[in-house]
C-alpha cells in the first residue's frame, strides 16, 4: 500500500569547527532522503559530500536502482565522480564523504550505507539501527562479538574503513526492509550519534510530535553534549 512521508532535515555547525561540511538531501517526489558526511581530515569534504548527493539524485532521474545489485552499481558510479572529483581538487590526498540513503518504494524502503552516518527505525517502540558503522573500531568490536581475535582499535577507533572517494570501494551496505505506518526513520551524521548517547536519541525521536520538532531536537542534543562535530539529522514518518 502507498505510505504518506513527513519528513525533515535539520544541519548545524556545531560548537568546534570552522565549517559545516555535512550535507542533506530530501526529494520526496523522488522517494530518495540522505545524508553525506564530508570527511574533515581531508581537503573539500563539502564538496565531496555535495558530489555524492548530486551524483545520486540524477541517477535517479535517469535510471533508478531496482535491485541491491543496482544499488550497489549506484554506490559504485557516485564513487567514481568523487574520485575524479578529488583528483582536481586534491591530487595528493584526495577528498572522501560518508553516504546514508534511505528510499521509499511502494511498501519497501532500501538503505544503502557507506562510512559511519546511520540509519535508524522506530517501529511500535522497536528501536533498531539498520546499518552498521564502517571504522576501525566498529570492526574490531564485531569480530570480538563473533569470536574471532583482534587488536584493540585504541587510538585508530574512528578511522573509517570504507568512504566514498576511495578505490577499490569494497565495504556497500544494503538492506531492504518493508514499510509500516507508523515507522520512524532517522538518518544522521556521527555529529549526533557520538556525542549523544544512543537511548537519549530514541527518545527525541519517539517523543517528537512531528520529524521538523524531532530534527530540532537532536541538533540541540548534540549541541548540549559538547556539539564536537557537524550534526545533521534527517527524519522520515511514515503515515498510512
Amino acid at each position: 500500500m502507498p505510505f504518506h512521508l513527513e519528513f525533515a532535515a535539520c544541519s548545524d555547525i556545531g560548537l568546534r569547527r570552522r565549517e559545516n561540511q555535512d550535507r542533506h538531501l530530501t526529494r520526496p517526489e523522488l522517494g530518495l532522503f540522505a545524508v553525506a558526511d564530508g570527511m574533515g581530515g581531508l581537503p573539500n569534504g563539502g564538496e565531496a559530500a555535495e558530489a555524492a548527493l548530486g551524483t545520486l539524485t540524477r541517477a535517479f532521474r535517469d535510471t533508478p536502482p531496482t535491485s541491491t545489485e543496482t544499488w550497489r552499481q549506484l554506490v559504485q558510479a557516485i564513487n567514481r565522480e568523487v574520485v575524479l572529483l578529488g583528483r582536481r581538487l586534491s591530487p595528493v590526498l584526495g577528498i572522501g564523504t560518508t553516504l546514508t540513503v534511505f528510499h521509499s518504494g511502494g511498501d519497501r524502503a532500501t538503505v544503502a550505507q557507506v562510512g559511519d552516518s546511520a540509519a535508524f527505525r522506530l517501529r511500535a517502540g522497536e528501536w533498531r539501527q539498520l546499518t552498521t558503522e564502517h571504522t576501525v573500531g566498529a570492526r574490531a568490536r564485531r569480530r570480538r562479538a563473533a569470536g574471532l581475535q583482534d587488536e584493540d582499535a585504541g587510538e585508530s577507533d574512528h578511522i573509517l574503513t570504507s568512504c566514498i572517494g576511495i578505490l577499490p570501494l569494497e565495504e556497500i551496505e544494503v538492506i531492504v526492509t518493508e514499510l509500516r505506518g507508523g515507522d520512524r526513520y532517522l538518518l544522521c551524521s556521527d555529529g549526533i550519534t557520538k556525542p549523544v548517547p544512543e537511548e537519549q536519541v530514541r527518545a527525541a525521536l519517539a517523543a517528537a510530535a512531528s520529524p521538523k520538532q524531532a530534527a530540532a531536537a537532536l541538533i540541540a542534543l548534540a549541541n548540549r553534549c559538547g556539539g564536537p562535530d557537524n550534526s545533521t539529522a534527517v527524519v522520515v514518518f511514515c503515515r498510512e
